[in-house]
C-alpha cells in the first residue's frame, strides 16, 4: 500500500517556491488507486499549482470539503469547471448552514460560493455525511459527529450561523475529516478543527479503534492561549505521534512551539509539501 498526500495549496510557502499561497487549504490524496481531493481552498489558485506541480486533476474520484468556510470551499466551482470525470462529492449534511463571523458589530459572511441548486444544476453526484463513520475506501472513512470531550477547546465566539434571520453562535457541526489506516496506524487529515484537535483525534482513535500515527491540516490553535497550547501538545506527546504537519490556521506562536517540542518529527505542511508512505 502506497500514499502520497500533496499539500496544492496553504497560507505559506517554502523558500524560493513558485507557487502560490493564499489563506486556504486543498490536499490531493492518492491512495487505493484513487485520487481525493480534500478541500480547494478560496479560489482556483490550488489548480495553478498543481499544474505547477505536473498533477492531473482532471480524474479526480471523491472531493470532500472539510466544512463550509469559504476558505475551504470556494475553489470547488473552479475545479468543477476543470473535472472530466463523474467524480462524487461528500459534505456534511449541515455544510450549507449559512456562515457568518462578528467583527466590530457587523456580520460578515464566510460561507461557500455555491449552493444546493448548483450542485442539483451540474449534475453532482453528492453525498450529505451524517453517519460517524462513512467508507470512502476500504482504507479511508470520513469521521463526523465529532465528540466535545476536552474543557480547554473552545470555538471561537465570533463565529455565527444565520438560521431564519436569526444570528445563533456556530458550533460547527458540519465539520468532518478524513482518516487513511496505514499499517503504522492511522493518518489524519484535518481543515480547520474548529471543534478542537484533541477532540477530533480522540473521537477517531475511539472510533476506529487504531492509534493516530500523524495528522495533516489546520488546528486553530491561532487564536489559543498558552495554557491550550501546551494542553494540546501534551496530548499530542500521549499519543506518541510519528509525524505532525500542521499549519494553516494554527497560528506562530503554537508552530514555534512544536518545532521546539518534537523536532524532526514536526514540519510546517506548505503549499508544495508532499508525503510519501509504503
Amino acid at each position: 500500500m502506497s500514499i502520497k498526500i500533496t499539500t496544492l495549496i496553504e497560507d505559506t510557502l517554502n523558500k524560493n517556491s513558485n507557487l502560490i499561497s493564499e489563506h486556504g487549504l486543498s490536499f490531493l490524496i492518492e491512495c487505493d488507486n484513487k485520487k481525493i481531493l480534500f478541500d480547494t481552498s478560496q479560489s482556483d489558485n490550488f489548480i495553478a499549482n498543481a499544474k505547477k506541480l505536473n498533477i492531473d486533476l482532471y480524474d479526480v474520484d471523491y472531493v470532500v470539503i472539510s466544512h463550509g468556510h469559504y476558505d475551504h470551499a470556494n475553489g470547488f466551482k473552479s475545479f468543477c469547471d476543470i473535472s472530466r470525470k463523474n467524480f462524487s462529492l461528500y459534505i456534511n449534511h449541515k455544510f450549507f448552514d449559512r456562515k457568518y463571523s462578528k467583527k466590530h458589530g457587523n456580520f460578515i459572511y464566510k460561507g461557500a460560493n455555491f449552493d444546493k441548486q448548483f450542485l442539483i444544476d451540474r449534475k453532482i453526484n453528492t453525498f450529505f455525511v451524517d453517519k460517524d463513520i462513512t467508507n470512502l475506501t476500504p482504507k479511508i472513512n470520513i469521521i463526523s459527529n465529532i465528540k466535545r470531550t476536552t474543557y480547554y477547546e473552545r470555538i471561537n465566539s465570533n463565529f455565527y450561523i444565520n438560521i431564519d434571520n436569526s444570528y445563533v453562535k456556530d458550533c460547527f457541526d458540519d465539520e468532518i475529516v478524513l482518516t487513511i489506516d496505514t499499517p503504522k496506524g492511522l493518518i489524519v487529515l484535518v481543515g480547520c478543527s474548529h471543534i478542537g484537535i484533541i477532540n477530533i483525534l480522540k473521537t477517531v482513535e475511539e472510533r476506529l479503534h487504531n492509534k493516530i500515527y500523524g495528522i495533516i491540516g489546520g488546528t486553530h490553535l491561532i487564536e489559543a492561549d498558552e495554557s491550550r497550547i501546551d494542553l494540546t501538545l501534551n496530548e499530542f506527546k500521549k499519543m506518541d505521534l510519528k509525524f505532525i504537519g500542521i499549519s494553516h490556521c494554527t497560528g506562530a506562536k503554537a508552530l514555534e512551539k512544536l518545532e521546539n517540542n518534537f523536532g524532526d518529527i514536526y514540519f510546517n505542511n506548505n503549499a508544495g509539501n508532499i508525503i510519501n508512505i509504503l
